[in-house]
Parts: C-alpha cells; sequence; structure tokens
C-alpha cells in the first residue's frame, strides 16, 4: 500500500547483519531474519510463526507478538530500546 501514511512513531532501520535468534518462555530457541528494527519493535522472520501475545526474547529483548504478515511477523518491545543499543541488543552486534 505505497499510497497509504505510515502511522509508526519511529523509524525502522534494517540491520546489516540480520541474522538473530528468538528464545521462547520454555527455554527454546529458534534463528530468525530481522527484516527491520525500530526502538519500539520489530519485523521477524522465522521457520515458526508464534501466536499473536507470545512472550519471547530476540536477542536479548523481551517482547511479545503483536502481528502477522504474509513475510513473518512483528513484534513490540516490552521496553523501548535506546537507538545506539538496538542491534548490540537485538543482534550481538
Amino acid at each position: 500500500a505505497h499510497d497509504t501514511r505510515d502511522l509508526r512513531q519511529h523509524a525502522r532501520v534494517v540491520p546489516r547483519e540480520p541474522f538473530g535468534q528468538i528464545t521462547f518462555a520454555d527455554g527454546s530457541c529458534l534463528s530468525c531474519l530481522v527484516m527491520d528494527m525500530s526502538v519500539t519493535g520489530a519485523a521477524l522472520s522465522a521457520d515458526l510463526v508464534p501466536d499473536l501475545g507470545t512472550l519471547l526474547v530476540v536477542g536479548r529483548v523481551p517482547a511479545r507478538v503483536c502481528r502477522h504478515f504474509p513475510e513473518g511477523f512483528a513484534v513490540a518491545f516490552l521496553e523501548e530500546i535506546a537507538p545506539g543499543s538496538l542491534e548490540h541488543l537485538l543482534l550481538g552486534s
């Protein structure tokens, strides 16, 4: 929807090294691709799409699954992340 205004409050950034890891509440882990990220959330692609509302950790950032889309899913971070720490906390880079 190119003619739809972007309602996001924070700018999205595509990470330089987009490969990350998701950790679920039961301790299981899943590799993911971070498609884009902001200080309040990220768009992810993985072999599994968690249910809406699922609590998980992306890298070292606690988050909740808030939306599904054809290529994957979006998470909202439980707390806003400082812009300078974002890529390091999500991807360990």
